[in-house]
Order: C-alpha cells, then structure tokens, then sequence
C-alpha cells in the first residue's frame, strides 16, 4: 500500500489559515488577564537547590540516629546536619530545619 502524499503546507500557512477561519471567534473569548495583582517574583536563584547524598552506616549506627531524630521530632538528615554543624562545620540554617510536609513520627 502506498502512503497518500499531502501537500507540503509549511507551518507559518497553516497557522495563519486556521486563525482566518477562526477570526472573529477569537473576539468572543473572555481575557485571561485577571484583575488580581501578580504574586511577588521569588529569586529561586538566590540559594541553591540541595543536593542529595547517599551515606552508608551500620544499622547500629542508623538506629541511633533514628532514635535521636524521634526523640526530638526531627527528620534523620536534621539530626546528621545539626551534628556536622556541631562539629565546625557551616551549615546553613535550611539544612537544619524540617523540610517534611507534615510531621511521620514523634510529635
């Protein structure tokens, strides 16, 4: 079977073909500009995005460290930044705050 072959219709035609027959209806169409204002820009840019990090442990090591985060209503990867901060590292405050929606365990 052979394949009809269509006219070559170059894309700048067909769209401005497909707005003639449409015209006037595109007039009807109620504005999408709403009257509410704009919600502030947030320069997403302005800190980087975290970056995920695999860590192996021994499950003696990983239980404590679950007991700790529940003990205190934390998540384990709080726990694990506050201690490197502990330790002289810098941690920058958004490592150290709970990121979960809603709180798992604990509290």
């Amino acid at each position: 079977m052979k394949k009809p072959v269509l006219p070559a219709i170059t894309p700048a035609r067909r769209g401005s073909a497909l707005l003639d027959a449409i015209g006037d209806q595109l007039q009807a169409v109620p504005s999408a500009v709403s009257s509410q204002p704009a919600a502030p820009q947030i320069n997403r840019d302005a800190r980087p995005k975290p970056e995920p990090f695999v860590l192996r442990l021994s499950p003696d090591v990983l239980r404590q460290i679950d007991k700790a985060a529940v003990s205190h209503g934390l998540t384990m990867t709080v726990v694990i930044a506050q201690a490197l901060k502990d330790a002289g590292f810098v941690v920058p405050d958004e490592d150290l705050v709970d990121r979960r929606k809603r709180r798992f365990r604990g509290s």
